[in-house]
């Protein structure tokens, strides 16, 4: 495996990611002209994206602190609830005077991708911490769906599978001896 290929993979995804930025800013540019109450609509979901992206982030950075505290349970369900909340898009919208410009809320719905890779990648750890091998070797798996260089979620589901294949390579051992 490069290095090189991990670094260049992220600078591809960010080169597609302004590309996107960039031809969603102009739709909305071309719909506010043309069809202003689609316009509402979009800029709405939008901004319900970006509500999901903070409102997931602070039940990581939940889910962080307590696995640093050895609450791997408990971290569980933080990042379970991070998910959750990336996946049904919703937040808060009480903060709609202290939203940021379209294009921070587009930026935010990219990320949000990212942010469920490493989500999912964290809670695997804490599968693997309280010897759930089965869910660990889900999440790290969706992980690597989600974000393909997400390097972490690749060495947690190699360890969930590394002692089985050494195992059965030892069983195959001792039946040919």
């Amino acid at each position: 495996m490069h290095h090189g290929t991990a670094s260049g993979g992220l600078a591809h995804a960010a080169a597609h990611a302004d590309v996107a930025v960039s031809l969603l800013t102009r739709l909305l540019h071309c719909a506010t002209q043309r069809y202003s109450s689609r316009t509402l609509l979009f800029t709405q979901h939008l901004r319900m994206a970006s509500d999901a992206y903070r409102a997931a982030d602070v039940h990581k950075q939940r889910g962080n602190a307590l696995f640093g505290e050895g609450q791997y349970g408990d971290a569980i369900a933080a990042y379970t609830c991070a998910l959750d909340t990336l996946s049904s898009g919703g937040g808060s919208k009480a903060d709609e005077e202290s939203k940021g410009s379209v294009t921070e809320d587009v930026n935010d719905s990219l990320r949000a991708a990212q942010l469920r890779a490493v989500v999912l990648s964290n809670r695997a750890m804490c599968q693997l911490k309280l010897s759930e091998w089965g869910h660990a070797v889900e999440d790290a798996s969706a992980a690597l769906h989600a974000d393909s260089s997400q390097h972490k979620a690749l060495y947690r589901r190699a360890m969930v599978r590394l002692p089985r294949v050494l195992w059965f390579a030892a069983l195959l051992a001792s039946a040919h001896s």
